[in-house]
């Protein structure tokens, strides 16, 4: 045998001798002993417009992304990560996706296939607490001739259904303002109040919770696609280290306008992403639709109502990278109603007269969005 014949046999058997050992190794001493993560489970959403893959792991860990075609399919390569066991399907089959499928692909390496439909594209991004991947998957569509409106404006006199969401819940309590406000506990009351008014009037209206639950970030628009939701409002409490600080905001899915937006949104996303960098990068590839130019409009309105209503300081419109608004099919805003770290609208937000205006300004403000865009 060649000196080159007897390093490749050598190479061969320490391949089989490490397999060997990796065999041995049980998946729960690679996830103890050598700090692998395990995949936990994989859960989905879906609508008309869109299906969201998640992905859910014990441990965060780096991944790559790749499309396949013949059959079409996107790969995602999970690495220092088992699987137990060592296939798994969850089948979907909702046109977009077939079936997500899971497998051992190396000793070191876990593989999770998504067997595609017909697909246009798709967004991928990693959130933390607990960590996960996100996979948006979106069907293709005829491309609108130059000067046609925007679809939101099509339907401008048809927005009926609307989707409230009390921000936080359950085992994020969100801010913890003075004498003790949870924040999870107002917005929760105030959504409540908004739909019954809303209801009154003749909209359809969803929360996302009904109850002090907590309800993962990615959760919250993938049930606003599910319902096919004509607006999402998602409803927070504002709170500052400097007691001074107050007044009513409203935000729209963007890059943070400046450095307070970072700071919020990195404070609502505590509980999806460890850096608002690895968001912004997602956004790079987001904002190229319709949504955001009405969005924008939407947050205008519903601040002019806010502030108005309430009497509270304006602090304006501003954009920020709020995961909870990522994915959303629908215009979508966040408004942060007043700061609870502020003796004056801490004692405010405890009234519940109070309370009932704040809810009465944001079912104004949607309606007056709706009713703009039925007079276009």
């Amino acid at each position: 045998m060649s000196r080159a014949g007897r390093y490749i046999w050598l190479a061969f058997l320490s391949l089989l001798w490490t397999g060997a050992i990796w065999a041995r190794s049980g998946w729960k001493e690679k996830v103890k002993k050598y700090r692998y993560c395990y995949i936990d489970s994989v859960y989905w959403w879906s609508s008309e417009r869109s299906t969201r893959v998640v992905v859910r792991l014990k441990a965060g860990r780096p991944y790559t992304a790749y499309l396949l075609k013949n059959p079409p399919r996107l790969c995602i390569d999970i690495e220092r990560a088992v699987l137990h066991p060592p296939k798994r399907t969850w089948s979907i089959e909702d046109g977009l996706v077939h079936r997500v499928r899971a497998a051992q692909f190396s000793p070191a390496k876990a593989r999770v296939v998504l067997d595609l439909g017909d697909v246009r594209g798709y967004n991928i991004f990693s959130l933390s607490h607990p960590d996960r991947i996100v996979i948006d998957l979106f069907p293709k569509i005829p491309k609108p001739s130059q000067g046609e409106p925007s679809l939101v404006r099509q339907l401008g006199a048809k927005v009926k259904r609307i989707v409230l969401d009390p921000g936080h819940g359950g085992r994020d309590p969100g801010a913890i303002g003075l004498w003790g406000i949870k924040e999870k506990d107002v917005v929760l009351d105030i959504c409540k109040r908004a739909r019954s008014i809303l209801l009154r009037r003749g909209y359809e209206v969803y929360l996302t919770r009904t109850r002090d639950v907590f309800v993962p970030l990615e959760a919250r628009t993938a049930f606003a696609n599910q319902k096919h939701a004509d607006l999402f409002v998602s409803v927070h409490l504002n709170f500052s280290r400097n007691r001074m600080v107050s007044g009513t905001e409203t935000y729209y899915l963007s890059f943070a306008s400046d450095r307070e937006a970072k700071e919020l949104a990195a404070f609502e996303n505590a509980t999806a992403s460890n850096r608002i960098g690895d968001i912004e990068k997602v956004l790079k590839r987001i904002l190229k639709n319709t949504k955001i130019k009405e969005s924008r409009a939407l947050a205008s309105v519903v601040q002019e109502s806010l502030a108005s209503r309430c009497r509270r300081k304006d602090r304006g419109v501003r954009s920020a990278p709020f995961v909870v608004l990522i994915g959303a099919n629908m215009p979508a805003v966040l408004v942060e109603i007043c700061f609870i770290s502020n003796p004056k609208e801490a004692r405010l937000i405890k009234e519940g007269w109070f309370r009932q205006r704040v809810a009465e300004a944001l079912a104004d403000g949607v309606e007056r969005y709706a009713s703009r865009l039925a007079a276009r």
